[in-house]
C-alpha cells in the first residue's frame, strides 16, 4: 500500500511469528517548510483474525543522499524490532 508520490525500492513475502507478511520499501517526496522532504518508509503489512495490521518505519532528511544514509543506519533497527514482534493472543490456549 505505496502512495502514489512513492518510489518503489523493494517488496518481499517474509514470516514474521509464524505469520505470512509483506515488507514493502518505498521512498516519499513531501514538500515542507524547510524544502523537499524525502522520506524512506519501511513497512509491514500482515493479516491475523480478519484483521489487517500494518506497521510502519519512516526516516527522512531534506535529500536525497541524506536519506540513504538514514537508511544504511536504521534498517538493521527497524528490521530487528520486526523481527521480536509477537502476537500474544496467538499463542495463547
Amino acid at each position: 500500500m505505496m502512495p502514489d508520490e512513492g518510489t518503489f525500492l523493494t517488496a518481499k513475502k517474509i514470516t514474521i511469528d509464524g505469520l505470512a507478511c509483506a515488507e514493502l520499501s518505498y521512498i516519499l517526496k513531501s514538500n515542507s517548510v524547510a524544502g523537499e522532504l524525502h522520506i524512506y518508509v519501511l513497512q509491514y503489512s500482515l493479516f491475523y483474525k480478519n484483521k489487517l495490521i500494518m506497521i510502519s518505519f519512516a526516516a527522512g532528511d531534506l535529500t536525497l543522499d541524506g536519506v540513504k544514509i538514514l537508511l544504511n543506519k536504521y534498517q538493521g533497527v527497524f528490521k530487528g524490532i520486526m523481527n521480536s514482534f509477537v502476537l500474544l493472543n496467538q499463542w495463547e490456549s
